[in-house]
């Protein structure tokens, strides 16, 4: 969490390759972490890179999508386990 507030806090301060090492810190680490996946975009987007911008929302898109269904996914399983 705190490379990921570091690497808004490098984006605020116009220190773009900055935030753009401690993302990609964040991502290997933790593959899931959207807000790093999310500061990346807006990286992209401050240095004139729309096109890379909006892979990177695709691939958050997906993301979400995948922790929607956990999520969905360990509801039910909870209210199943609580019913039974």
């Amino acid at each position: 969490m705190l490379r990921t507030e570091r690497a808004e806090a490098w984006l605020l301060s116009g220190q773009f390759s900055e935030a753009q090492k401690d993302c990609k810190e964040v991502i290997v680490a933790q593959p899931e972490n959207v807000t790093a996946w999310v500061v990346r975009a807006e990286i992209l987007v401050a240095t004139d890179k729309a096109e890379q911008a909006i892979k990177e929302l695709e691939q958050i898109e997906k993301l979400g999508a995948r922790i929607i269904q956990r999520l969905a996914k360990a509801t039910e399983e909870s209210i199943l386990s609580f019913v039974y």
